[in-house]
């Protein structure tokens, strides 16, 4: 009862940020893993991000691969849509895995957690909001199918295959380790839509066959599926330079369903010592709406014990860019100093470090003279105050009150055609007034 009780705790917490009264929609920007979009989105993933770090790690963004990312123990790949992985990346990975104990966890993007959100929110929902909570949730549920229908088997880099694969089952290794001996409602739930051990999968993880791909080292141009196939899929494909890898690799099944598919695959190879490749069947499993099921916090927990166990102050990097990730490095050659870097490099730094200090010196010598730089109350333009103002001084500069009284009057009589009343002077007044000019 425990575990019930703190999912639908967790549930209810993450209902109330995300739908607030249930009148507005739902962030559900797939891929992000920090700033406002991975916290409020379903599909974010800083939930995931966050459990790295309360677990030791550092955590570092990849925007790009490059030497000073060779430094990172463990890269989190959250692709935003699913291409293949090119021929540069893929090689620039098997030399980072080839170092040491340096592990890549790769999530193969999915359909996400929009379709589950609406579903489970909908019984909690006030009874006014239910068929507003249904209707959204029958809009997910068709889109991802759309977003199924156009996918197609990924041309894989020598690594696993990917096929698609709609299907709904249970993740018994999964279930079997996180579950207590006390945990009696479990072992009684139902396989139905809302049962805590029931787990989809989109995508069919499996070792590489080299007999349907490319031949080993070869080089091609491998399109992608026409028409979005996720949250943030764009809709047309497009071409990645895809050089199949000639690295034995093996293949191993770490946790699997009903069904004996991989939910999570562990790929190896002897030329990379105590390194691992990590592959996660579906995002839906590690976002942050999927953070409120105990079985999924059991399999984040899994592979954090599995990057880089043996590293002391580890450091992981979070990378949400497609296949093809652009590369800044040259290959050998000496590594350059660049911004402020320069100045401790030899024989630059006798020159720059005497000139800093120089500059500061100087800095400090003007300091008493010149005093602290003031602020200019320049105004604002958009004050309409300042027009009244304005107004003001042009009237007292023509005769003030006595200005204003002729003008009126004079409006009386040419439009309103008034020959008497309190705003209207007498005719003789009236006119010497107007011939004479207070304007000085």
């Amino acid at each position: 009862m425990r575990t019930s009780h703190a999912v639908l705790l967790l549930t209810a917490l993450i209902l109330c940020v995300f739908s607030g009264c249930g009148s507005e929609g739902i962030s559900t920007q797939y891929g992000s893993s920090k700033g406002f979009s991975g916290r409020s989105s379903v599909n974010g993933f800083t939930a995931m991000r966050g459990a790295y770090v309360k677990a030791g790690f550092q955590d570092r963004d990849v925007t790009r691969l490059s030497n000073r990312i060779r430094k990172i123990d463990t890269i989190v790949w959250t692709p935003v849509y699913l291409s293949p992985i090119s021929g540069p990346v893929t090689n620039w990975m098997e030399s980072w895995l080839a170092q040491g104990n340096r592990t890549l966890v790769y999530i193969v993007p999915d359909s996400g957690s929009e379709a589950d959100y609406w579903r489970q929110a909908r019984p909690g929902a006030a009874p006014s909001e239910r068929l507003e909570y249904r209707r959204r949730y029958a809009k997910a549920l068709n889109q991802q199918q759309r977003w199924q229908l156009n996918r197609s088997s990924i041309t894989s880099n020598g690594w696993f295959d990917l096929k698609p694969k709609l299907q709904d089952s249970v993740a018994r290794d999964l279930i079997a380790e996180g579950r207590g001996q006390g945990d009696s409602d479990a072992s009684n739930a139902e396989s139905s839509e809302s049962d805590e051990s029931s787990v989809r999968l989109e995508w069919i993880i499996q070792p590489h066959d080299s007999n349907t791909g490319n031949q080993t080292g070869s080089t091609a141009y491998s399109g992608f599926s026409i028409g979005p196939t996720g949250p943030n899929a764009p809709s047309w494909g497009g071409y990645v330079e895809l050089q199949e890898s000639n690295t034995e690799v093996d293949f191993d099944s770490e946790i699997t369903n009903a069904d004996s598919d991989s939910i999570v695959a562990k790929i190896t190879s002897t030329n990379w010592p105590n390194s691992r490749i990590l592959v996660v069947a579906g995002g839906s499993l590690l976002t942050n709406f999927a953070m409120t099921r105990p079985s999924n916090r059991q399999l984040l927990g899994t592979l954090i014990s599995q990057s880089s166990p043996t590293q002391t102050d580890p450091i992981a990097g979070f990378c949400n860019a497609p296949g093809d990730l652009p590369i800044s490095e040259t290959s050998n050659t000496v590594e350059k100093s660049a911004g402020m870097e320069l100045l401790t490099v030899y024989p630059i730094s006798l020159v720059t470090v005497h000139a800093a200090l120089l500059g500061l010196i100087a800095c400090l010598m003007m300091l008493p003279i010149f005093g602290r730089a003031k602020k200019i109350d320049r105004g604002s333009q958009n004050d309409f105050g300042d027009h009244l103002d304005a107004v003001a001084q042009l009237m007292r500069k023509n005769g003030g009150a006595q200005f204003a009284h002729r003008q009126i009057s004079d409006y009386m009589v040419r439009v309103r055609g008034e020959t008497v009343g309190s705003w209207v002077m007498p005719e003789s007044l009236h006119k010497t007034q107007i011939i004479e000019s207070p304007r000085k």
